[in-house]
C-alpha cells in the first residue's frame, strides 16, 4: 500500500492562509478557506455600510448648523470621527456624498411603494408623506433653507417620474387630451414638495394621512379635469371616505 506523504504543519498552515495554492488541499481545508474568505468579507461589507451611514449622519447634521455650501470635506470627515483618507476612500468629495445620499433616497422610496395597487392619488399622496415621516431628518437637511438649492429640482424630476409612472399613466381615458403627461406630473411633484417643506418646518402637525387628504383635494380636480382622468379611479377613494 503506497503511503501518502504527510504535510508539513507549516505547509498547511500556508495553504489555509492563502499564501500558496495546492491542489491536493484537503477538502475541509479549502471549506474552512472559502468561509473564512466570506466572512471576511461579510465584515468588510458591513464595515464599509458604517462607515458611509456616518458620513452621510454627519453631512445632514452640518447641513442643519451650517448649511450645505459652509460645509467641507474636513468638517464631515471629523464630524463622522474618521480621517480624511477614509473619506476618499468612499467619496471624491463632498458632492459625490450627495449624490449617493439623493441615490438611497430614490432607492428607499421606490422600494417603498413598488408594487402597491394605488386605488387613488390620495393613496401615493398619503405614502409620500409617511415616508417623509419615517425620514424626517434627512428631509429637514436636504429641503431645508440651508439644503443645496440642486436638491429640491433633483427630487421634484425623481417624484414626478413617480408620479407619471404609478399614478397618472395607469388612469388615463380614452379622452385624454393632448396635454404633456410629463408637465402635469412635474407640477403635482412641485407642489408636494411645497407642501412637504411645510409640514416639516411645523413640526409634522397636521398628520401625514391629513397632509394627503388635502394635498389631494387641493391638486386632484383640475388633475383630472385636464387629463381627463377615468371617473371612479382618481376620486374612488375620497368619495368612499364621505360616505
Amino acid at each position: 500500500m503506497k503511503l501518502r506523504a504527510v504535510k508539513p504543519k507549516w505547509y498547511i498552515f500556508a495553504v489555509f492562509s492563502g499564501i500558496i495554492e495546492n491542489t491536493d488541499t484537503p477538502m475541509f481545508l479549502s471549506n474552512i478557506r472559502r468561509e473564512s474568505t466570506m466572512g471576511r468579507k461579510r465584515d468588510m461589507d458591513r464595515r464599509i455600510q458604517r462607515t458611509r451611514q456616518m458620513l452621510s449622519e454627519a453631512l445632514f447634521d452640518l447641513i442643519a448648523e451650517r448649511g450645505y455650501d459652509a460645509v467641507t470635506v474636513q468638517d464631515i470627515a471629523e464630524r463622522a470621527n474618521v480621517g480624511r483618507a477614509t473619506f476618499y476612500l468612499h467619496y471624491r468629495d463632498k458632492e459625490e456624498l450627495l449624490a449617493a445620499i439623493l441615490e438611497d433616497f430614490v432607492n428607499g422610496l421606490v422600494a417603498y411603494i413598488d408594487g402597491t395597487d394605488f386605488s387613488s392619488f390620495q393613496t401615493m399622496n398619503i405614502m409620500v408623506f409617511k415616508y417623509v415621516e419615517q425620514h424626517q431628518a434627512i428631509y429637514r437637511a436636504l429641503l431645508g433653507e440651508g439644503g443645496p438649492p440642486i436638491i429640491a429640482i433633483r427630487m421634484r424630476n425623481i417624484i414626478a417620474r413617480l408620479i407619471e409612472r404609478y399614478i397618472l399613466t395607469p388612469f388615463l381615458s380614452e379622452e385624454t387630451t393632448n396635454v404633456d403627461v410629463e408637465l402635469v406630473a412635474n407640477y403635482q411633484a412641485g407642489a408636494l414638495l411645497a407642501m412637504v417643506s411645510w409640514w416639516l418646518d411645523h413640526k409634522l402637525t397636521p398628520t401625514a394621512e391629513e397632509m394627503g387628504d388635502l394635498f389631494w383635494r387641493l391638486i386632484n380636480p383640475g388633475v383630472e379635469s385636464v387629463l381627463k382622468l377615468r371617473q371612479g379611479q382618481a376620486s374612488g377613494e375620497a368619495a368612499r371616505a364621505d360616505q
